[in-house]
């Protein structure tokens, strides 16, 4: 019995017998790189097809890496549809799931740091004591406060946030929470 084909990879929407895969990185900009040796004759068999003009017999095969990359992406969906490895596509989601984690971290490490940054500006404008002033002070923390709490998937960078934001702008998450 054949395995479903559902054969998906992140930058993919689905295989595809006829599609040619040719990026060199994902959607992300991330790649690895691997390097080919070919008996000459492979070699002339390929420098026939490639032109990096995009006018030989296959316009998207511009280099011979164009042509290594297709021909590895198509090899790997032949062996996982003949059932001759296993693993391949959980080893793909579990890759692309550990970059989903680093990418949240790196992303919240990032919007940590814009609160901290906020920091000064938002004490410059209390400082200043306009009513502008302190409006433009209370809009900004009470933007990262929603951040905050609408961190659900999160307990620890709701907390650093929260815990920073009552540390910091104890009179304005007050007002805030009192609304």
């Amino acid at each position: 019995m054949q395995p479903k084909n559902d054969w998906q990879l992140e930058e993919f929407e689905s295989y595809s017998r006829t599609r040619f895969y040719t990026k060199a990185s994902d959607n992300k900009g991330h790649r690895e790189e691997i390097r080919v040796k070919v008996p000459p004759h492979i070699y002339d068999a390929i420098g026939r097809i490639v032109r990096s003009d995009g006018k030989g017999p296959i316009p998207e095969y511009r280099t011979m890496s164009d042509f290594v990359r297709d021909a590895i992406v198509h090899r790997l969906h032949d062996l996982w549809e003949l059932g001759m490895v296993q693993g391949i596509e959980d080893a793909l989601r579990q890759h692309l799931a550990m970059e989903a984690i680093l990418e949240y971290h790196e992303r919240e490490s990032m919007y940590s740091s814009f609160i901290e940054r906020s920091k000064p500006i938002i004490s410059s404008l209390l400082g200043e004591g306009t009513p502008a002033a302190l409006q433009e002070a209370k809009r900004m923390v009470r933007e990262f406060y929603i951040h905050a709490m609408n961190m659900t998937d999160s307990p620890y960078w709701q907390e650093k946030y929260m815990s920073f934001l009552k540390r910091n702008f104890p009179k304005i998450i007050q007002e805030i929470e009192s609304e």
